[in-house]
């Protein structure tokens, strides 16, 4: 519990040393946020917009149905987050502190109490202080959910195979549930050896207990395993009309342009046809493109992921303890974490694209593996070098979290000039204003597709403010005559940290009308 707490607490700290409230930066965060909206109003997806070329943006459809692309499992918690308080951030608040709890309660199932505490605690400070200023704690895009499933999944199968009951093997089935509506291709790398594990362990021949295992074991796993399942059904149904096809296949069909996998055969001659120009920059000359132009490209690209995983997995001596810990003990006690943690990285090199959180579920067999490698260095002779070699990489994760905490407090002064906060202050001053109001977006040569202004809640026709996207004039003057009883503006925008006075909409497509 406590540990649940510290996790928390960590996360609500660095999150407010960045100000309140706290806005989407990435496209994937605005995404999430969609899919929370959805869920908290009680729904698992939305009717297409009117227009929707208007309304198309990054990860999100807008047909069959307007909903996020990604598994549900981060939007309800953000969900979560959403009704209980009415903020999202809350739900990355409480998914820190069941990761910090989680990883404890796995970590008691292979060492006693104090060293599952001192693992769960030195995972959450590396979370918060080592990569990208702790974007896992502190934004709506990071890993905690995933690496939940992961630490339930191993947690239950060190407890079902030793001392089983009914719990471990509900635990199991949700973990894996986690997993699935998280991160499926690195969940089910992360979750085979605890499968097989539990799986030897049923067919395991001893008769006089092989029907107690069945009915005690199986049955429930079976039962959750059919409910996740079912609902996972249900949602691909609901969003993309579909129960075999989720929303993440149907999204890239429509405007992916570069397979999800390394190995995948390119469609030379496929095209897709964009409605808007920056999804066209986005999709038709991506970076991991370029990067997969010749060998050589490909072998830098692979290097610099490397490093990037080092610096997430492994920074100062966290390796070192993870190898000690290796090294010093019995292959088959360490088999099923090894196993885990090198099949997601292996798989990682397989995917297109990356970030961190990515590989999210690793973190519980490498909290296994680095906890360990604690434990045999302070069974070193002489012991006091050991543990004061212990206290030293825990103080340093420590002081890395506080740094990183006080560099987004500085970079405060910042903040206004950031576009979303630029975003917010417009939307919120025309919710002051009262009414309804539409605002057409158009970007100058300047501008980054990475920082996209147009996106909405999921009640997209009746929000008091809806972003929409400039396509043409034409287009532009149907899309104010649809929303005819909202006040329609004009934003240009050109390098984000500067733009345009909001204008009459109407008055502007008028001009450009006759102008042509």
């Amino acid at each position: 519990m406590y540990t649940g707490l510290f996790g928390l607490f960590c996360a609500a700290t660095l999150t407010l040393s960045r100000g309140w409230p706290t806005l989407p930066a990435i496209h994937d965060e605005s995404s999430f946020l969609l899919a929370a909206d959805t869920f908290a109003q009680g729904r698992l997806t939305n009717p297409t917009p009117p227009l929707p070329e208007h309304f198309e943006t990054f990860h999100v459809l807008v047909r069959p149905s307007y909903a996020s692309k990604y598994p549900p499992a981060q939007g309800l918690m953000l969900a979560l987050g959403q009704v209980l308080t009415g903020s999202a951030i809350v739900g990355v608040w409480l998914s820190a502190g069941l990761l910090a709890a989680t990883l404890t309660w796995m970590l008691r199932a292979w060492f006693r109490t104090s060293w599952a505490v001192w693992g769960s605690v030195l995972i959450t400070l590396l979370l918060a202080g080592s990569i990208r200023d702790g974007y896992w704690l502190a934004t709506f895009w990071g890993g905690t959910v995933a690496a939940i499933g992961a630490a339930l999944v191993y947690g239950a199968t060190r407890r079902l195979t030793r001392t089983p009951s009914v719990l471990s093997a509900i635990l199991f089935a949700l973990g894996l549930g986690i997993l699935a509506l998280s991160r499926p291709f690195e969940g089910l790398l992360v979750s085979i050896p605890p499968i097989v594990s539990v799986g030897a362990w049923l067919l395991r021949d001893r008769s006089s207990t092989r029907a107690w295992r069945m009915t005690h074991a199986f049955a429930p796993f079976a039962v959750v395993m059919a409910a996740i399942g079912g609902f996972a059904l249900y949602y691909n149904a609901r969003v993309t009309g579909n129960p075999l096809r989720m929303p993440y296949a149907e999204y890239e069909a429509q405007y992916g342009s570069v397979p999800l996998f390394v190995f995948a055969p390119r469609s030379a001659g496929r095209t897709i046809e964009y409605a808007n120009p920056e999804m066209r920059r986005f999709y038709a000359d991506p970076v991991a493109q370029r990067s997969m132009n010749t060998p050589l490209m490909f072998l830098r690209a692979q290097v610099g992921r490397i490093v990037r995983i080092q610096r997430f997995l492994a920074p100062g001596m966290i390796l070192v303890l993870v190898l000690l810990g290796v090294i010093g003990s019995a292959s088959r006690t360490l088999a099923m974490p090894l196993a885990g943690t090198g099949l997601v990285l292996a798989g990682s090199f397989l995917v297109t694209w990356y970030w961190p959180h990515y590989i999210a579920p690793v973190i519980a067999p490498w909290a296994i593996l680095l906890t360990n490698g604690a434990k045999r260095l302070a069974l070193l002779k002489p012991r006091r070098i050991g543990l004061c070699i212990l206290w030293l990489v825990f103080a340093t994760a420590a002081a890395n979290a506080i740094v990183t905490t006080l560099n987004s407090y500085a970079a405060r002064t910042l903040r206004p000039s950031h576009w979303p906060v630029q975003r917010y202050s417009i939307e919120r001053a025309l919710e002051r204003q009262g009414g309804r109001h539409l605002v057409i977006v158009s970007y100058g040569p300047k501008h980054s597709f990475h920082n996209e202004w147009v996106h909405n809640r999921a009640n997209l026709t009746s929000a008091p403010v809806i972003w929409a996207r400039s396509l043409s004039p034409t287009k532009d003057s149907l899309l104010i005559q649809h929303f005819r009883d909202r006040l329609a503006w004009r934003l240009d925008v050109d390098t984000d940290s500067t733009h345009s006075p909001l204008r009459p909409a109407a008055e502007s497509t008028t001009s450009e009308l006759l102008q042509r």
